[in-house]
Protein backbone atom coordinates (compact mmCIF):
# COMPACT_ATOMS: atom_id res chain seq x y z
CA UNK A 1 0.00 0.00 0.00
CA UNK A 2 3.00 2.69 0.68
CA UNK A 3 4.44 1.58 -2.45
CA UNK A 4 1.44 2.54 -4.49
CA UNK A 5 0.81 5.74 -2.45
CA UNK A 6 4.31 7.02 -2.76
CA UNK A 7 3.32 6.64 -7.03
CA UNK A 8 0.99 9.56 -6.69
CA UNK A 9 3.66 11.42 -4.36
CA UNK A 10 2.01 10.72 -1.51
CA UNK A 11 4.06 11.30 1.63
CA UNK A 12 3.67 8.74 3.73
CA UNK A 13 4.11 8.23 7.37
CA UNK A 14 3.64 5.62 9.84
CA UNK A 15 2.62 5.05 13.36
CA UNK A 16 2.99 2.35 16.12
CA UNK A 17 3.67 2.33 19.27
CA UNK A 18 4.55 -1.17 19.31
CA UNK A 19 6.94 -0.87 16.08
CA UNK A 20 10.27 0.32 16.06
CA UNK A 21 10.88 3.11 13.59
CA UNK A 22 13.37 0.77 11.65
CA UNK A 23 10.30 -1.67 11.19
CA UNK A 24 8.40 1.72 9.79
CA UNK A 25 11.36 3.08 7.96
CA UNK A 26 11.75 -0.94 6.05
CA UNK A 27 7.68 -0.72 5.26
CA UNK A 28 8.27 2.42 3.16
CA UNK A 29 7.02 4.94 5.70
CA UNK A 30 8.49 7.88 7.55
CA UNK A 31 8.19 7.24 11.44
CA UNK A 32 5.77 9.45 12.89
CA UNK A 33 6.87 8.69 16.77
CA UNK A 34 3.94 11.69 18.07
CA UNK A 35 0.65 12.35 17.16
CA UNK A 36 1.45 16.07 17.09
CA UNK A 37 0.27 16.89 13.40
CA UNK A 38 -2.44 17.19 11.29
CA UNK A 39 -2.86 14.41 8.70
CA UNK A 40 -5.25 14.63 5.41
CA UNK A 41 -6.02 10.88 5.38
CA UNK A 42 -5.57 8.26 8.41
CA UNK A 43 -5.11 4.81 7.22
CA UNK A 44 -5.65 2.37 10.04
CA UNK A 45 -4.59 -1.37 9.12
CA UNK A 46 -3.80 -2.64 12.51
CA UNK A 47 -6.15 -3.62 15.17
CA UNK A 48 -3.79 -3.53 18.15
CA UNK A 49 -5.16 -2.72 21.44
CA UNK A 50 -3.72 1.00 21.70
CA UNK A 51 -5.79 2.02 18.56
CA UNK A 52 -8.94 0.48 19.74
CA UNK A 53 -8.79 2.88 22.74
CA UNK A 54 -8.79 5.93 20.19
CA UNK A 55 -12.58 7.35 19.82
CA UNK A 56 -13.83 9.00 16.36
CA UNK A 57 -12.79 12.26 18.10
CA UNK A 58 -9.63 11.72 18.94
CA UNK A 59 -8.89 10.53 15.62
CA UNK A 60 -10.46 13.90 13.97
CA UNK A 61 -8.62 15.86 16.02
CA UNK A 62 -5.70 14.34 14.32
CA UNK A 63 -7.08 15.46 10.51
CA UNK A 64 -7.12 18.17 8.41
CA UNK A 65 -10.15 20.25 7.29
CA UNK A 66 -11.32 17.18 4.69
CA UNK A 67 -10.33 14.19 6.66
CA UNK A 68 -10.19 10.82 5.22
CA UNK A 69 -10.83 7.77 6.87
CA UNK A 70 -9.89 4.08 5.78
CA UNK A 71 -10.18 1.83 8.05
CA UNK A 72 -8.84 -1.74 7.02
CA UNK A 73 -9.94 -3.76 10.17
CA UNK A 74 -13.49 -2.23 11.04
CA UNK A 75 -12.35 -0.43 14.14
CA UNK A 76 -13.98 3.06 13.73
CA UNK A 77 -18.16 3.12 14.26
CA UNK A 78 -18.98 4.20 10.66
CA UNK A 79 -21.91 6.39 11.89
CA UNK A 80 -19.69 8.03 14.17
CA UNK A 81 -17.11 8.41 11.98
CA UNK A 82 -19.73 10.11 9.13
Amino acid sequence: MVHDLKEYDVEVYGYDPLLPDSVIKHLGAKPFPKLDKKMDAIIIVVAHAPFKNISVQEIRLLMNDKPVLVDVRGMVDRHAAE
